[in-house]
């Protein structure tokens, strides 16, 4: 009875632990949508769709294109206070590109609900971008 309870709790624990390595990240956790990207006030205009993925402290950028195109950024991220930040550790493997973010990113977080973030960020030339994702999972 007792390895019959172990080889039913066993699987359940390992499942378990993959859905959130290193604790409960909070709404953060999973696969985000960018709805909409602004610099200065004016929305931009861009092929294909962005997607942010956290988890841990881990964090994936990725673009999908029109013919299943898919490009992906890795890097890291954390939260204090109301700023994310979110960097991409070695910048010889940047190879995604979004309007707005470079290698490393202070984003403040404009607005946070369990389904939708507004983020905004100042960029060394004075842009401001606000960068608003919907989560998907």
């Amino acid at each position: 009875m007792k390895k019959q309870l172990i080889a039913l709790i066993m699987p359940l624990m390992l499942l378990a632990a993959c859905t959130h390595p290193g604790g409960d990240i909070g709404i953060w956790f999973g696969s985000w949508h960018v709805e909409s990207i602004t610099c200065n006030g004016t929305e931009l205009t861009y092929d294909g769709d962005y997607y942010f993925q956290f988890q841990s402290t881990n964090f994936r950028l990725s673009w999908v294109g029109d013919y299943e195109e898919d490009v992906e950024n890795y890097g890291v991220w954390s939260e204090t206070d109301n700023s994310l930040y979110i960097s991409f550790p070695d910048e010889n493997y940047q190879y995604l590109h979004m309007p707005g973010l470079g290698v490393s990113n202070d984003l403040t977080i404009v607005s946070k609900q369990d389904k939708r973030v507004e983020l905004s960020l100042t960029n060394a030339n004075g842009d401001t971008y606000v960068i608003v994702i919907k989560k998907l999972t």
